[in-house]
């Protein structure tokens, strides 16, 4: 049975994930966030001001981690690379903990456009990024490890798929691409 009902702005609920008694909701360009408590869900904190470009296109929970893609925000260079934000749950409020970028990162890759995190890992879909290899829009997948540092690693590439890394799961060391 229905236990409760969350309702925000347009277009809250675009992308959700839940571990336990925490909650992310993605109401891009925002991230509504709601724990658990007596079997009521409780606002915990809104992520995001608005400026960041697709902030919340992605949202996934594992443990006290929540890592939020947006597929347009600018990287340094002000290029809308995408972008993705791993915060920490201290127990009150969330911390960013570190932004992820793709090393290779090109204009609208859409990097954060699918995520997932375990563990220490954080795996990352850009499925319109191209490898070169003369197949556009072929994607790619990046695996970050924050106990190497947040150390990237990009998954072997078969350009036979189009838009490789357009969904990802990851569960322990085990990673699922869909595309």
């Amino acid at each position: 049975p229905l236990q409760q009902t969350l309702t925000g702005g347009y277009p809250f609920g675009s992308t959700v994930a839940v571990d336990g008694a925490l909650l992310a909701v993605g109401e891009s360009p925002r991230v509504r966030t709601f724990a658990r408590s007596g079997g009521l869900w409780t606002p915990a904190g809104t992520l995001g001001d608005g400026s960041v470009l697709g902030f919340g296109n992605a949202v996934a929970i594992s443990g006290t981690t929540l890592v939020v893609g947006a597929t347009a925000a600018l990287n340094g260079g002000n290029v809308p690379t995408g972008a993705v934000f791993v915060y920490d749950w201290n127990g009150a409020s969330w911390v960013l903990a570190t932004t992820l970028f793709a090393s290779d990162g090109v204009n609208g890759a859409a990097f954060g456009t699918a995520v997932a995190t375990s563990g220490q890992l954080v795996v990352v879909g850009a499925p319109t990024v191209s490898h070169g290899q003369g197949v556009q829009g072929t994607g790619k997948v990046y695996v970050f490890d924050r106990n190497a540092a947040w150390a990237e690693e990009r998954l072997p590439l078969d350009p036979r798929h189009a838009n490789f890394g357009r969904s990802v799961s990851v569960s322990g060391d085990t990673v699922c691409v869909g595309s």
